[in-house]
Parts: C-alpha cells; structure tokens; sequence
C-alpha cells in the first residue's frame, strides 16, 4: 500500500538553489512497490541504467509526487542545458492522456532478478550531467510464501540436564524392565501356537527395522550439525591426496572465454565482476589504475580476472600496475607467493609499507609519467569491516588520497571466492591449506580456531584447509 502523498507539505516553486531540498524532503525515504522491468542503454551518458516502473494505479501517490518532481526538474534544468539526464520519465496510456506510471531510471546496489519489489528512496544525487534517485531494494514480491529461516544455535554439552537426562534413563529402564517380565510370564502361561510365533517374529523384525531407521536419521542429524558449525569435514585420506596448487602450472580456465561451470550464483557474479571491469576501463585508461594486492585469496581472484579481461580486450597486462601492501612482520609464505605471481603472470608487482593512507599517498605519487593514479582495484568484500555500505564505485573520503575504490568482488562470498579459485584451478598462498582463513601480518594472524582438529592417529592438533569453512561470519576468527 502506498503512502500518502506529501505534496501539500513543500514549496510550489522552487527555485535553482532550493530544487535539491525540495526534492529529498518529497521523496526521500518513501516505500513504494514497484517492478524492475529492463535495464537500458541511457544514450546521452552512453552506459546503462535499471529501469523500475511505478504504476499510477496501484502507487498512485508515489508516482505523482515522482511526476511532480520531474516536472520541477525539468523546469529548473531544461534551459540550462547542464543536466544531460534526468532519472524520471513519465509514461501515459495510449487512449487517455493521464498518468499510467512513472520509470525510474537508476542504479541498484546488487544484481536482481526482473520482477516486482519494494523499494525504498535512499537519496537524490545531482552529478555534473545527471539526476539519479537512489534506491534500495527491501523485499521482493513473490507468490510463495517465503520460507521461514532457522536460526542457528550454538550447542553447549553444559546446557544439558544430565540429572534429568539421568532420571529419564532410569525410568525408560524400569519401564523396559516390567514390560520384558510381563511378556514373559504372559508366553509362559499360555500355549504358544504357531502363529504366535510368526506374530513374535514380525514385532522383533520391525523393531530392528525401527531401529536401524532411527539410527540412521539420527547420524544424519549429527552431520548436519556438525555442518552448521561452519566446517565441512573431509577424511584423512582424502586431505593426505591434496596438495597445494600455488606452484602449478596448470591450464588456465576462464569462464566467459572457456566456459567454467560455475554454480548459479557464482555465473551471475562473475558476470557481474566483467562488467565492472568493463565500465571501470571505459572510464579510466590502464595506466590511470593500480591494482591493490596483499597475497590473500580475495586479491588473487581479484588479480587473476583483472589480467583475463585485459587479455579478452588485447590490452597489455602490464600497463596495469600492481602494488603489494606488505605488513610490517610480513609471513615468509606470502613474500614467496608475491614473486611468484610476478612470474606466474609476467607482471611486476611493487612493494609499498606504511598504513594504508600511507601507502595510497605514497602510490598516487608514484606513477610513471608524473601523472596520479586515479582509480584502484581493491579486493574487498561486504563481510570484511567497514565494507558493508560500500559502492562498487566509490570515492575515497576527505583526508584522504582522492581516489576512485572499485570492488568487483563486493558481493562474493567465501565460497565463492574458493570456488572460483578451484574450478579455474588458480594458484594461491599455501598458507590457506594449514588452516589460515585470513591474511595479515604475522604478529596479528593465526590459523582459524574454528578449523581445528585432533590427529587420530598422532594426537598432534591439525587444522583443516581454509576452504572447508562454510561460515563468512567465522573467516576472521583468525585476526586480532
């Protein structure tokens, strides 16, 4: 259900100073349903933009405040000439005059599916050739009742009630006990006839088949808890045949150029990464980006779809630099895998230390023809700190290097991460296969507590792989 218009609360005219406020104070913050129909080339700004239809009939009020402001923009803007585009059009029907719905041209903050959403207005951003309402998605509209999410516990042996656990037992034994001496002084007093004793027969069986059922489920259970934990378990045998792919030479396999078989969801963000990496080469050449690069797995993928699309594109792989930010206490490990991926790649990787405003005014600096960098690549995800508000394109903020962060891996998952990497057969740090789950320098990074395991064999204790962690949540419980 819409909200009730608010246009009788704001100014009537505008003018250019007070147009923005005016806006916002209309708009901003609004829940409207609404149906993300196509994305589609805008021509004036030559990139794409999503397209989200509000009908006038079933979001009457949203949409002639939306009208409403459109025509206030185009009223502030149009003879100026400084504003290519504005992210509002109106759209009528073909027998009538009137509203039929309003498009919102904009750009979500994910990929989603074509269909029905609530939405809700984030803001309105005014750029130098352009007016973009923000959106973010709440919920999508679906037939099917959504299903119910299980909140995971965590399970404690000390939150069990041994003595009522042990007064059960007792009683179950008692009860066990006068049921067996019942039966059996019923068969002793009575003349047991053929019958009877296939009658027996059949009990016991179908007790025994009760019992192999229930035990079943009930291994079952135990694995699935073990599950949720975050730690897929694998065999000692299994784990003693894997060996670290960091020195392999094996054949890469690409997904857009080889057809990797990636699951689902992995497909759409690897399609999704490409075509940052597309709009981040349109707007800046190869020498006005660098590539952040801390030997992690984050970065490695990062680094190992950078250097296919720009051999996809026939452009040189190194007129983009690469820099490393090495910790202070670096790991012997990952200084090896650093010159390793230099060769690996034929790509020059330079090392730079200090903090990471450091280090980022250091590099800006330091370009090759005296011209600064504008643009990086970074690695970052949305479970790593501060990173869960981020754009994939986002400017530095004030105090520090003014520079342009894209993070084409925003949305990846752990899993996704070690499912590119081993389908694609991609080399990484060997770190991750001793139980590191989480790069940084040595004084402040051990293995993942969560992965620990006792040897049956040594009682030595071990730590499965990093890519047996199934949790995002538990990927940094290695970091102080």
């Amino acid at each position: 259900m819409s909200q009730t218009s608010q246009t009788s609360e704001f100014p009537s005219a505008p003018d250019d100073d007070s147009v923005g406020d005016f806006c916002k104070k209309i708009l901003k913050s609004r829940i409207f349903l609404g149906e993300f129909r196509e994305k589609r080339l805008v021509e004036p700004l030559d990139c794409y933009r999503d397209v989200i239809i509000v009908s006038a009939q079933t979001e009457s009020a949203i949409a002639n405040d939306l009208d409403i402001v459109r025509s206030k923009l185009i009223d502030v803007h149009a003879g100026k000439g400084d504003v290519q585009w504005i992210g509002l059009t109106r759209n009528t029907g073909q027998s009538s005059k009137g509203l039929e719905s309003v498009s919102v041209w904009t750009e979500l903050d994910s990929f989603y599916t074509f269909g029905k959403y609530w939405f809700q207005i984030r803001t309105i951003r005014f750029r130098n050739n352009e007016i973009l309402l923000k959106l973010k998605v709440l919920r999508s509209v679906d037939d099917v009742a959504p299903q119910q999410t299980v909140q995971e516990l965590p399970f404690k042996w000390e939150d069990i009630d041994w003595p009522l656990v042990e007064r059960l037992g007792r009683d179950l034994y008692t009860w066990a006990g006068h049921q067996a001496r019942n039966l059996l002084t019923s068969l002793l007093s009575i003349r047991i006839s053929t019958q009877q004793v296939i009658s027996t027969v059949k009990m016991f069986i179908f007790f025994a088949i009760t019992a192999v059922v229930s035990t079943f489920h009930a291994v079952r259970a135990i694995g699935e808890f073990a599950e949720s934990t975050g730690v897929r378990y694998e065999s000692s045998v299994h784990q003693q045949k894997r060996v670290s792919v960091q020195m392999e030479s094996t054949a890469e396999v690409d997904q857009v150029s080889n057809g990797t078989e990636y699951s689902h969801s992995l497909q759409v963000k690897v399609q999704q990464s490409t075509e940052l990496f597309r709009r981040a080469f349109r707007d800046y050449p190869p020498e006005r980006i660098f590539l952040s690069f801390n030997g992690g797995k984050d970065c490695t993928v990062l680094l190992h779809m950078v250097i296919k699309f720009l051999e996809r594109e026939g452009i040189s792989v190194n007129r983009l630099p690469c820099w490393y930010f090495q910790p202070h206490d670096p790991f012997a490990e990952v200084e090896e895998f650093v010159i390793f991926c230099e060769t690996y790649y034929g790509i020059e990787i330079k090392h730079v230390r200090g903090t990471i405003r450091e280090a980022l005014g250091k590099i800006c600096n330091s370009s090759s023809d005296g011209e600064k960098f504008e643009a990086c690549f970074m690695g970052s995800r949305r479970t790593d700190p501060y990173c869960s508000d981020l754009d994939y394109f986002q400017k530095t903020d004030a105090g520090w290097p003014d520079l342009m962060r894209i993070s084409p891996l925003l949305d990846w998952t752990c899993n996704d991460v070690w499912e590119y990497l081993q389908k694609n057969h991609v080399p990484y740090c060997k770190l991750y296969d001793v139980g590191y789950t989480s790069l940084g320098g040595r004084e402040n990074t051990t293995p993942n507590p969560n992965l620990r395991y006792v040897d049956p064999k040594t009682g030595e204790i071990k730590y499965y792989p990093a890519y047996c962690l199934r949790n995002d949540g538990m990927e940094r419980a290695g970091r102080s």
